[in-house]
């Protein structure tokens, strides 16, 4: 990114993200895809400051992802269903 501007995304930079994965992006596809992130970061950016705030600090993900082979701790005791 521009290190002038925290929310600019540039086709040069998408290029090279997706050259180490070895993903092919035409030209238009990666000026898109550096606009959609130059739009989606400074939204990104706004709530990750919101959420750390202080009094929001107690907040927790509604969804939890689990493995069924994993042990879970439950008010039953660990690895209860």
């Amino acid at each position: 990114m521009n290190p002038n501007d925290d929310a600019t995304v540039s086709t040069d930079e998408v290029v090279a993200a997706a050259a180490l994965v070895d993903l092919p992006l035409s030209d238009d596809d990666a000026t898109a895809v550096g606009a959609l992130l130059s739009q989606w970061i400074p939204a990104a950016q706004e709530l990750n400051a919101r959420m750390r705030a202080a009094e929001n600090t107690a907040i927790a993900p509604i969804t939890t992802f689990t493995t069924p082979d994993f042990p879970h701790q439950t008010s039953e005791g660990a690895g209860a269903p």
